[in-house]
Protein backbone atom coordinates (compact mmCIF):
# COMPACT_ATOMS: atom_id res chain seq x y z
CA UNK A 1 0.00 0.00 0.00
CA UNK A 2 2.76 2.37 0.94
CA UNK A 3 4.67 1.42 -2.20
CA UNK A 4 1.75 2.27 -4.39
CA UNK A 5 1.31 5.62 -2.66
CA UNK A 6 4.98 6.42 -3.14
CA UNK A 7 4.86 5.63 -6.84
CA UNK A 8 1.74 7.70 -7.17
CA UNK A 9 3.40 10.69 -5.51
CA UNK A 10 6.48 10.31 -7.69
CA UNK A 11 4.38 10.21 -10.80
CA UNK A 12 2.40 13.23 -9.64
CA UNK A 13 5.63 15.08 -8.76
CA UNK A 14 7.14 14.41 -12.13
CA UNK A 15 4.01 15.62 -13.79
CA UNK A 16 3.98 18.71 -11.60
CA UNK A 17 7.61 19.40 -12.45
CA UNK A 18 6.92 19.02 -16.13
CA UNK A 19 3.89 21.23 -15.81
CA UNK A 20 5.96 23.81 -13.95
CA UNK A 21 8.64 23.80 -16.62
CA UNK A 22 6.02 24.14 -19.30
CA UNK A 23 4.51 27.07 -17.49
CA UNK A 24 7.83 29.04 -17.27
CA UNK A 25 7.59 30.72 -20.65
CA UNK A 26 3.94 31.47 -20.05
CA UNK A 27 4.79 33.82 -17.22
CA UNK A 28 5.65 31.87 -14.06
CA UNK A 29 9.16 33.38 -14.13
CA UNK A 30 7.87 36.90 -14.59
CA UNK A 31 7.58 37.17 -10.88
CA UNK A 32 11.33 36.30 -10.60
CA UNK A 33 13.45 39.48 -11.15
CA UNK A 34 16.71 37.62 -11.41
CA UNK A 35 15.38 35.34 -14.09
CA UNK A 36 13.90 38.28 -15.93
CA UNK A 37 17.23 40.15 -15.89
CA UNK A 38 19.05 37.07 -17.03
CA UNK A 39 16.64 36.62 -19.89
CA UNK A 40 16.91 40.29 -20.85
CA UNK A 41 20.68 40.17 -20.68
CA UNK A 42 20.71 37.08 -22.80
CA UNK A 43 18.41 38.73 -25.31
CA UNK A 44 20.55 41.88 -25.39
CA UNK A 45 23.69 39.84 -25.86
CA UNK A 46 22.02 37.98 -28.68
CA UNK A 47 20.96 41.25 -30.31
CA UNK A 48 24.46 42.70 -29.90
CA UNK A 49 25.93 39.59 -31.35
CA UNK A 50 23.51 39.76 -34.24
CA UNK A 51 24.21 43.49 -34.70
CA UNK A 52 27.94 42.89 -34.55
CA UNK A 53 27.67 40.13 -37.09
CA UNK A 54 25.50 42.36 -39.29
CA UNK A 55 27.98 45.23 -38.91
CA UNK A 56 30.86 42.98 -39.80
CA UNK A 57 28.93 41.75 -42.82
CA UNK A 58 28.27 45.33 -43.90
CA UNK A 59 31.92 46.22 -43.40
CA UNK A 60 32.98 43.20 -45.42
CA UNK A 61 30.52 44.15 -48.15
CA UNK A 62 31.66 47.78 -48.04
CA UNK A 63 35.27 46.67 -48.21
CA UNK A 64 34.54 44.52 -51.25
CA UNK A 65 32.65 47.37 -52.93
CA UNK A 66 35.53 49.74 -52.15
CA UNK A 67 37.96 47.29 -53.70
CA UNK A 68 35.76 47.10 -56.80
CA UNK A 69 35.53 50.91 -56.91
CA UNK A 70 39.29 51.27 -56.52
CA UNK A 71 39.81 48.73 -59.28
CA UNK A 72 37.42 50.62 -61.55
CA UNK A 73 39.16 53.92 -60.78
CA UNK A 74 42.52 52.36 -61.55
CA UNK A 75 41.18 50.92 -64.80
CA UNK A 76 39.62 54.27 -65.73
CA UNK A 77 42.89 56.08 -65.02
CA UNK A 78 44.76 53.61 -67.19
CA UNK A 79 42.22 53.95 -69.99
CA UNK A 80 42.44 57.75 -69.78
CA UNK A 81 46.21 57.50 -70.04
CA UNK A 82 45.90 55.16 -73.01
CA UNK A 83 43.35 57.48 -74.63
CA UNK A 84 45.68 60.44 -74.14
CA UNK A 85 48.55 58.55 -75.75
CA UNK A 86 46.34 57.55 -78.67
CA UNK A 87 45.14 61.13 -79.07
CA UNK A 88 48.72 62.37 -79.13
CA UNK A 89 49.59 59.79 -81.77
CA UNK A 90 46.54 60.76 -83.83
CA UNK A 91 47.39 64.45 -83.55
CA UNK A 92 50.97 63.76 -84.56
CA UNK A 93 49.79 61.67 -87.49
CA UNK A 94 47.36 64.38 -88.61
CA UNK A 95 50.09 67.00 -88.29
CA UNK A 96 52.50 64.86 -90.30
CA UNK A 97 49.85 64.19 -92.93
CA UNK A 98 49.04 67.90 -93.22
CA UNK A 99 52.74 68.64 -93.59
CA UNK A 100 53.02 66.05 -96.37
CA UNK A 101 49.98 67.51 -98.13
CA UNK A 102 51.49 70.98 -97.87
CA UNK A 103 54.82 69.75 -99.23
CA UNK A 104 53.08 67.95 -102.11
CA UNK A 105 51.17 71.13 -102.97
CA UNK A 106 54.36 73.18 -102.88
CA UNK A 107 56.16 70.59 -105.01
CA UNK A 108 53.29 70.52 -107.49
CA UNK A 109 53.25 74.32 -107.59
CA UNK A 110 57.00 74.39 -108.18
CA UNK A 111 56.67 71.66 -110.79
CA UNK A 112 54.02 73.65 -112.68
CA UNK A 113 56.17 76.78 -112.46
CA UNK A 114 59.21 74.94 -113.84
CA UNK A 115 57.05 73.41 -116.56
CA UNK A 116 55.82 76.85 -117.58
CA UNK A 117 59.37 78.22 -117.59
CA UNK A 118 60.57 75.25 -119.66
CA UNK A 119 57.75 75.75 -122.15
CA UNK A 120 58.53 79.45 -122.63
CA UNK A 121 62.30 79.01 -122.58
CA UNK A 122 62.32 76.36 -125.30
CA UNK A 123 60.08 78.24 -127.71
CA UNK A 124 61.70 79.26 -130.99
CA UNK A 125 63.28 82.68 -130.69
CA UNK A 126 60.95 85.38 -131.98
CA UNK A 127 62.79 88.19 -133.67
CA UNK A 128 61.96 91.74 -132.65
CA UNK A 129 61.02 94.40 -135.16
CA UNK A 130 61.82 98.09 -135.49
CA UNK A 131 58.39 98.76 -134.04
CA UNK A 132 59.20 96.66 -130.92
CA UNK A 133 62.44 98.57 -130.34
CA UNK A 134 60.68 101.91 -130.77
CA UNK A 135 57.86 101.00 -128.34
CA UNK A 136 60.30 99.78 -125.69
CA UNK A 137 62.52 102.87 -125.88
CA UNK A 138 59.68 105.39 -125.86
CA UNK A 139 57.80 103.65 -123.07
CA UNK A 140 60.91 103.66 -120.88
CA UNK A 141 61.13 107.41 -121.47
CA UNK A 142 57.49 108.10 -120.62
CA UNK A 143 55.53 105.37 -118.83
CA UNK A 144 52.34 107.46 -118.85
CA UNK A 145 51.99 107.27 -122.61
CA UNK A 146 49.54 104.76 -124.11
CA UNK A 147 50.17 102.07 -126.68
CA UNK A 148 47.87 103.78 -129.18
CA UNK A 149 49.86 106.99 -128.85
CA UNK A 150 53.12 105.13 -129.38
CA UNK A 151 51.76 103.29 -132.40
CA UNK A 152 50.64 106.58 -133.94
CA UNK A 153 54.02 108.16 -133.22
CA UNK A 154 55.86 105.27 -134.91
CA UNK A 155 53.61 105.52 -137.93
CA UNK A 156 54.49 109.20 -138.30
CA UNK A 157 58.25 108.62 -138.15
CA UNK A 158 60.33 109.60 -141.13
CA UNK A 159 61.76 106.82 -143.28
CA UNK A 160 65.33 107.32 -142.08
CA UNK A 161 64.16 107.26 -138.44
CA UNK A 162 62.39 103.94 -138.97
CA UNK A 163 65.50 102.65 -140.70
CA UNK A 164 67.51 103.53 -137.61
CA UNK A 165 65.22 101.46 -135.42
CA UNK A 166 65.42 98.61 -137.94
CA UNK A 167 69.20 98.58 -137.60
CA UNK A 168 68.83 98.37 -133.83
CA UNK A 169 66.39 95.48 -134.26
CA UNK A 170 68.76 93.61 -136.61
CA UNK A 171 71.67 94.03 -134.19
CA UNK A 172 69.53 92.86 -131.30
CA UNK A 173 68.34 89.78 -133.21
CA UNK A 174 71.88 88.92 -134.28
CA UNK A 175 73.07 89.10 -130.68
CA UNK A 176 70.20 86.98 -129.42
CA UNK A 177 70.68 84.41 -132.17
CA UNK A 178 74.12 83.70 -130.76
CA UNK A 179 72.56 82.92 -127.41
CA UNK A 180 69.28 81.33 -128.43
CA UNK A 181 70.62 78.62 -130.67
CA UNK A 182 68.18 76.45 -132.65
CA UNK A 183 66.95 73.24 -131.11
CA UNK A 184 69.07 70.20 -132.02
CA UNK A 185 67.44 68.02 -134.63
CA UNK A 186 67.05 64.33 -134.06
CA UNK A 187 68.98 62.28 -136.64
CA UNK A 188 66.75 60.84 -139.32
CA UNK A 189 66.37 57.07 -139.24
CA UNK A 190 64.24 54.37 -140.73
CA UNK A 191 61.90 55.43 -143.52
CA UNK A 192 62.64 59.14 -142.94
CA UNK A 193 66.36 58.55 -143.51
CA UNK A 194 65.58 56.57 -146.66
CA UNK A 195 63.34 59.33 -148.04
CA UNK A 196 66.01 61.94 -147.32
CA UNK A 197 68.59 59.84 -149.13
CA UNK A 198 66.44 58.96 -152.16
CA UNK A 199 64.77 62.33 -152.61
CA UNK A 200 67.89 63.71 -154.31
CA UNK A 201 67.34 61.23 -157.15
CA UNK A 202 63.78 62.37 -157.93
CA UNK A 203 62.22 65.41 -159.49
CA UNK A 204 61.42 67.82 -156.64
CA UNK A 205 58.89 69.66 -158.80
CA UNK A 206 56.65 66.60 -158.69
CA UNK A 207 56.66 66.02 -154.95
CA UNK A 208 53.63 63.74 -154.83
CA UNK A 209 54.97 61.42 -157.53
CA UNK A 210 58.43 61.45 -155.98
CA UNK A 211 57.15 60.40 -152.56
CA UNK A 212 55.02 57.70 -154.16
CA UNK A 213 58.00 56.24 -156.00
CA UNK A 214 60.18 56.38 -152.89
CA UNK A 215 57.46 54.58 -150.93
CA UNK A 216 57.43 51.76 -153.48
CA UNK A 217 61.22 51.53 -153.30
CA UNK A 218 61.03 51.21 -149.50
CA UNK A 219 58.51 48.41 -149.76
CA UNK A 220 60.79 46.49 -152.08
CA UNK A 221 63.74 46.61 -149.68
CA UNK A 222 64.66 43.46 -147.80
CA UNK A 223 64.53 43.40 -143.97
CA UNK A 224 68.33 43.45 -143.91
CA UNK A 225 68.42 46.55 -146.13
CA UNK A 226 65.84 48.31 -143.96
CA UNK A 227 67.87 47.54 -140.84
CA UNK A 228 70.75 49.55 -142.26
CA UNK A 229 68.63 52.67 -141.83
CA UNK A 230 68.14 52.15 -138.11
CA UNK A 231 69.63 54.83 -135.90
CA UNK A 232 72.90 54.03 -134.20
CA UNK A 233 72.71 53.96 -130.39
CA UNK A 234 75.73 56.22 -130.07
CA UNK A 235 74.13 58.80 -132.36
CA UNK A 236 70.90 58.64 -130.37
CA UNK A 237 72.77 59.14 -127.10
CA UNK A 238 74.70 62.03 -128.61
CA UNK A 239 71.44 63.67 -129.69
CA UNK A 240 69.87 63.23 -126.24
CA UNK A 241 72.86 64.84 -124.55
CA UNK A 242 72.83 67.74 -127.02
CA UNK A 243 69.11 68.24 -126.42
CA UNK A 244 69.62 68.27 -122.65
CA UNK A 245 72.47 70.78 -122.87
CA UNK A 246 70.43 73.00 -125.18
CA UNK A 247 67.39 72.87 -122.88
CA UNK A 248 69.42 73.70 -119.76
CA UNK A 249 71.04 76.65 -121.50
CA UNK A 250 67.73 78.01 -122.79
CA UNK A 251 66.20 77.80 -119.31
CA UNK A 252 69.21 79.58 -117.82
CA UNK A 253 68.97 82.39 -120.38
CA UNK A 254 65.22 82.75 -119.91
CA UNK A 255 65.49 82.99 -116.12
CA UNK A 256 68.25 85.55 -116.48
CA UNK A 257 66.15 87.60 -118.88
CA UNK A 258 62.99 87.67 -116.73
CA UNK A 259 64.98 88.54 -113.61
CA UNK A 260 66.74 91.47 -115.26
Amino acid sequence: MMFRLTNSLLRNGTRAALAFRAMKPAGLLMNNPAATLATAAKSTATKKKTATASSKARQVKKSEEQKKLDALKKKLKKEKSTLKELQLKVNEKVKLNNQKVKERKEQEKLKQKEKKILQKATQPYRKVSAYNIFIKERFNQDKNTTLNELAKAFKNLAHDEKAGFQVKADDYNAEKSKLYKPKPKMPAFGYAAFVKERFAYHDASHLKDALKDIGEEWKNLSPLEKNSYKIDKSELEKYRQALKDWTDERVRLYKKEISA
